[in-house]
């Protein structure tokens, strides 16, 4: 309510049952500043208002005022300390044989040696295709050693993206790899070689490492590593990481997961994914044991392998978690949870049996992640992603990064800090455009020095409590028949309503404007492991059919708690039953594939087969 008063005004709130003080406050304070912005300037436009109160200002100032340091140090030798002080300790257990840190640090320098004899030089690039292996990390380590950047290719790639990943790189002296994938870099590399363990015994004097400090030699900001990522060109993109990134970045993770070295992490993603990087380097500074699968138990037989390794830590995605059972892993302790938005009944599964249930988030750009939440300690809801570490958030407008929003408003998620990358080799235009300078808000917020601004792309808030919320993707929020439609909000209210993994892709076959579907994807029984990596979509007719009357019962409580949450150009046109949803090869919800069912499907013709069932 509004009330004039000589000149001034009071507002008043008509009821506080829906709100919380805290948001009141923040409410009123709003009203309070707009009004009086358009008491001097009645003719602004919507868009020209500021709509940061001074309460926002201050909170804001409070939350991202003092930035963590970047850590000037190198990884490698924080391991090879590690070496010294824990010699027989053991660092890596493999199926092909264990090393401890001392064994794991003299083989490294022994092939750093024998590479920088081969020309490997500080800031060369040295490719590195291997299976899984102890003998994978030890090349890592050397490779870091001689002061090159390493870029771990996965041996299931094709040749083709091998070699378009290595045509970008314009110093590379030779590629690294095992004796069964030599030949995918014939007529790629100039010189492979090809590991063998003599390689790590080397002992050449004469051969001095890089040492930090000295002239031409390695220097914390240059890269450590390189990771490609899919590109909208077509051309994978990579993103470069220096040696403060990472070892900013391990180190604040280590404090987050209280890291100790009893850790004994399953090494499960694959070697050309950046959460492969955590999975080496939080155990290894911190004393603890890497366990490497083979290829084969990795796809085949999770609980075996970790059992055999006595793996207590993993990190996966909510969607393979999912997949499993909590009976077939008595020795884990720690779930990490990562790559996709944790729904809250999956993590609640999994702390009812014991387990410590943690979600990170952060994108390749920014060092594996910046942000951690712990559900055992934190009351949490599906999309809640915590509190920033080695690193700050900002809220902004998604279609102009120099606009802050205000709190409690959505927007795109800024990462700023010493864990956000150089960019992106050999592209200076989309890493100025993804990279970007100081906004123009940050001087008024902050009086310190600004770091490097990271665009995520994913749209967030800041919520009452102070943590980070994800409320979906600029790129996933779709439109359909002119509506903006978020698919992520319709898969959580479908997983709430039918207990059963739910994806919502958008049917369009033809690409005719005002044609398009949206197709919602009901997952009625689980993969295990992972079997559903490389199985086709395999969608549930006869079954459907031969059970018409549950189906439709269940189509029904799905739809009903639908319309009762969501507007109806969020409602679907088809509810298809598969029997296990694909994935990626990092283990990721594989949307491609149900986007290509999807535009095979024959919406009529199922309507009609199923005597109406799906026509919703």
């Amino acid at each position: 309510m509004l009330d004039s008063d000589e000149g001034g005004f009071h507002l008043r709130a008509c009821s506080k049952s829906s709100f919380a003080e805290s948001e009141l406050d923040l409410i009123l304070a709003r009203c309070r500043d707009l009004i009086i912005q358009f008491q001097g300037a009645l003719y602004k436009k919507i868009q020209e208002l500021d709509l940061l109160t001074s309460s926002d200002k201050n909170i804001l100032s409070t939350l991202n005022e003092d930035m963590p340091p970047a850590e000037h140090a190198f990884v490698h030798e924080l391991v090879a300390q590690q070496a010294r002080l824990t010699p027989n300790n053991e660092a890596i257990c493999s199926w092909d044989g264990s090393l401890t840190y001392k064994e794991l640090d003299q083989k490294a320098v022994g092939l750093a040696k024998h590479l920088i004899q081969c020309g490997v030089t500080v800031r060369s690039w040295v490719p590195l295709l291997f299976q899984k292996s102890k003998w994978h990390i030890v090349s890592v380590l050397a490779v870091m050693k001689t002061g090159a950047a390493f870029v771990s290719l996965d041996v299931t790639m094709p040749i083709g993206r091998i070699a378009n990943i290595l045509k970008q790189l314009d110093n590379i002296p030779l590629a690294l790899t095992s004796a069964d994938q030599h030949q995918k870099f014939h007529g790629i590399v100039d010189s492979v070689v090809i590991f063998d363990e003599k390689l790590t015994t080397i002992d050449v004097p004469e051969i001095i490492l890089p040492t930090p400090g000295v002239e031409n030699s390695i220097r914390y900001d240059q890269p450590v590593y390189i990771i490609f990522t899919s590109g909208s060109t077509g051309i994978p993109k990579g993103a470069m990481i220096e040696h403060s990134n990472l070892t900013t970045e391990i180190k604040a993770l280590n404090q987050e997961l209280k890291s100790t070295p009893d850790v004994r992490s399953f090494q499960l993603n694959m070697l050309n994914f950046d959460f492969c990087i955590s999975e080496i380097f939080c155990p290894l500074l911190c004393g603890g044991c890497v366990c490497i699968p083979s290829e084969w138990s990795r796809f085949n037989d999770i609980p075996g392998a970790m059992e055999s390794l006595n793996a207590n830590f993993i990190s996966l995605s909510p969607t393979l978690l999912s997949t499993m059972s909590v009976m077939d892993f008595p020795k884990l302790k720690t779930i990490l949870l990562s790559g996709e938005r944790v729904w809250k009944d999956l993590s609640d599964l999994w702390m009812d049996a014991g387990k410590r249930v943690l979600h990170m988030y952060g994108p390749t750009e920014c060092t594996v992640a910046c942000c951690f939440l712990d559900t055992c300690i934190k009351a949490h809801y599906t999309g809640l992603i915590g509190n920033p570490y080695a690193s700050k958030f900002w809220i902004v407008d998604p279609l102009n990064s120099d606009k802050l929003q205000s709190i409690g408003a959505p927007g795109e998620i800024l990462i700023e800090g010493p864990t956000v990358g150089r960019g992106y080799l050999g592209d200076p235009e989309r890493t100025k455009e993804i990279f970007i300078a100081p906004p123009a808000w940050f001087s008024s917020i902050c009086q310190r020095r600004p770091s490097r601004f990271y665009k995520t792309g994913d749209l967030g808030k800041l919520t009452k409590h102070g943590d980070y919320e994800i409320v979906g993707r600029k790129d996933s929020q779709i439109k359909v028949r002119g509506w903006r439609v978020e698919v992520l909000e319709i898969e959580h209210q479908m997983r709430l309503a039918s207990g059963f993994g739910a994806a919502i892709e958008v049917r369009n076959p033809t690409l005719a404007p005002g044609q398009d579907q949206l197709v919602a994807f009901l997952e009625l029984q689980k993969a295990r492991d992972h079997e559903s990596t490389t199985a086709d979509v395999d969608v549930l007719w006869e079954e459907m059919k031969s059970n018409e009357t549950k189906f439709s019962k269940m189509i029904e409580q799905v739809e009903s708690r639908l319309r009762d949450v969501l507007p109806t150009y969020m409602i679907p046109s088809a509810y298809i039953p598969i029997r296990t949803f694909p994935m990626t090869n990092i283990f990721k919800l594989n949307r491609r594939k149900l986007k290509e069912v999807a535009n095979k499907l024959d919406i009529s013709a199922i309507r009609n087969s199923m005597s109406g069932i799906l026509d919703k």
